[in-house]
Order: C-alpha cells, then structure tokens, then sequence
C-alpha cells in the first residue's frame, strides 16, 4: 500500500519521497499517518497535484498540508488542461511533452529507436521538483521539509505573462519552480496555514498554523479588502485566531498569514473559507410535494450571532415578484426548521421558490 512504501522508504534512509498517486477524497488515516512520519523523520514528500481540473486540497494525498504540491505547466507556461489547481499548490513545473524513459512491458509512447516515451501530467511536474529538492538537500543536508517548500515558495517566479503581485494564485501556487535560485538560499524561515479550502463552515472558526525564524506575523482577510485581524512576535504553531464568521457575508473568503524575518525576507501562505451562516436545505433530487402531504417543513440554518430577524418567502417560479408572500419569520438563531409552508399559500401545481432573508447588526 501506499502507506507501506512511506513507511519502507524513510526506515530506508530516504530524503525525499516522490508521490503520484491518490484521487478525489479525504485521505485516508494510515496514509496520513505515514505523511506525518515521513515529515517527522524530516523526509521531504512531494506530491502530484493530481489531473482531473479539481481543486488539489480536495486529493488524497496532494491534499494533505504536509506535502509539497506541484501542479503542470505547458511549454508555453500555461496550466496544462488537466493539471488540478488550488491554494495548496506550491508551485508549478513542467507536465507536457516530456520525454521519458519507456517500460520494456509497454506498448505506449513509443518514440524514436522505441526506448523513449513522451508523457505528461503533475506526475511529471512533481519528478522535476523532487530533482529540485534533492539539489536542495545535496548542498544544505539539514534543512528540514518546511524549509524546503518555503525555499521553493521564495525562489519561484511568475509565469509568462503573469506579474509577481498576482502570485500566490489558485492556478500557479508561488509560481515556476527555479533550480538555479534554489540553490543559492542559504537560510530561510518557514510559514505554513495547515487548512487551504474549507467549506460550509458557520460560526466560529479557528485558523490554525505555524512559522519558524520570524520576527512578527500577522493574519489578514484580503477579500474584498485587506483587513488585519491578529498578529503576533517569534514563532509560533497551532492556534491563531478564532474567527466570528457571522461578520461577513456568505460566501468564499480568503486569508493570508504573513510572516517576516529578521533579514528582511518575508514569507506567506494564503487559504479560504467558504462562510454559510445562512441557508436553505434543497430537497432531495426529483422529490415532488403533494396537495395531500400536508404543509411543507422548510429547512435550513440562521446563525444567531448578530441576528436581528430573518423570514420565508414564496413566490410562484414564473412570476416571483407579483406572487410573493412571506410565510414565516423569527428572530432567534436556528438550525433545523426555519418555518412551515401552508399549503394554502401556494397556488396550484408549479415550481415555487422558497427565499430566506436574515438581518444581522453588522
């Protein structure tokens, strides 16, 4: 398993662990545990970002916060058609029309003289930065796996066509991993969020993470504005701030951990949430109400925190403004049924919409 071989390859004395594998999912605990003991024994894993046009932080493996993530890069520098994206991309590589060594029991790629394949994909991407580490790790031995992401984060530049204020982006991580400026870093601090993509979350939420060689951080909202919200002195791990997220509108929203060092280097990292204080339960897929099932439970959550007053409304879907009408309303917090719809209220057979509004102090 996959597992096993993490296991096999640390107590072995590897430095660096090449993975391409994994799918859509969370990952599983054995394989988290491995990933935890490869950093622990501070081997660098470096992983896939995976194909499939997905966000990375939803892999099995290229998800999880202890790896080094690489997505793929044509020969133009553009994001390969399939590379997966996302903030737990690092950085980026090449994945396209490489050349590579062919397998005496395959049929596939065969290139000229027939010992030679043509391949592509972030398995690619990700063999070329594990190159990249191992340069690393040839010249500064001891530098630990979070320094070695960091080194690729601070040395990687923009993409053609891409400035450097646009990075770190969900499409290019930090941006093209860089051999040449690697190896000419001789100390780095080190910055890491634990969380990258986070969805459906109401109420509090803890951002959590941690930083090595800094002399202050500080933790921002920059959607869609940059707004500070804590900061602190040294290093640190773990908690951070808890987060009220009923003070912002439902939505995607991102944050941005930034760190200095005393040399004047600054290093970040950068994650997002998906806030949903506020929301209807759809019904299931094809479920239709009957006249004789009596009233309708509408379900759903209203955050208490802030709230001043929330209702239901329905209207008819072909003429919502003339046929609206408010069915329900409260002016507490709930989870669960918001309100009933009488079945009086509706007008016949048809599609109706069902719309909550809330009202908070903020």
């Amino acid at each position: 398993s996959v597992a096993q071989a993490i296991y096999y390859a640390v107590r072995q004395g590897a430095k660096i662990i090449n993975a391409s594998s994994g799918g859509r999912g969370p990952i599983p605990q054995v394989i988290s545990e491995a990933i935890n003991f490869a950093h622990t024994n501070n081997v660098v894993v470096v992983t896939a970002a995976g194909r499939g046009s997905g966000d990375a932080a939803e892999q099995a493996i290229a998800g999880h916060y202890r790896t080094i993530t690489v997505g793929a890069i044509d020969q133009y520098e553009v994001q390969t058609s399939t590379s997966n994206y996302g903030l737990k991309v690092d950085v980026v590589a090449p994945g396209q029309s490489i050349i590579s060594l062919r397998s005496n029991v395959s049929n596939d790629c065969i290139l000229a003289n027939g010992q030679y394949c043509e391949m592509g994909g972030t398995s690619s991407a990700a063999a070329h930065v594990s190159g990249i580490v191992g340069l690393i790790l040839s010249k500064n031995p001891l530098f630990k796996p979070e320094q070695v992401r960091q080194i690729l984060r601070i040395t990687a530049r923009p993409p053609f066509g891409v400035s450097m204020s646009a990075l770190p982006n969900e499409i290019y991580g930090f941006g093209v991993a860089q051999a040449s400026k690697a190896l000419t870093v001789t100390t780095v601090s080190t910055i890491l969020l634990y969380d990258k993509k986070v969805a459906n979350v109401s109420g509090n939420f803890a951002i959590t993470g941690e930083g090595t060689g800094l002399t202050n951080w500080s933790v921002y909202t920059t959607s869609p504005s940059s707004s500070l919200l804590t900061q602190g002195w040294g290093d640190m791990a773990g908690h951070l701030i808890t987060l009220g997220t009923y003070q912002w509108p439902d939505g995607w929203r991102y944050f941005m951990l930034i760190g200095n060092s005393a040399s004047g280097v600054r290093v970040s990292d950068k994650m997002k949430l998906e806030i949903k204080n506020y929301y209807l339960t759809p019904p299931a897929p094809g479920q239709v109400f009957s006249p004789n099932g009596g009233d309708i439970p509408i379900r759903g959550l209203v955050h208490g925190q802030a709230l001043v007053s929330y209702n239901l409304s329905v209207c008819k879907a072909d003429n919502c403004i003339a046929t609206s009408q408010i069915f329900a309303q409260g002016t507490n917090g709930v989870n669960g049924v918001l309100g009933t719809l009488p079945l009086s209220m509706l007008n016949g057979y048809g599609q109706y919409i069902i719309k909550l509004q809330a009202i908070n102090t903020l």
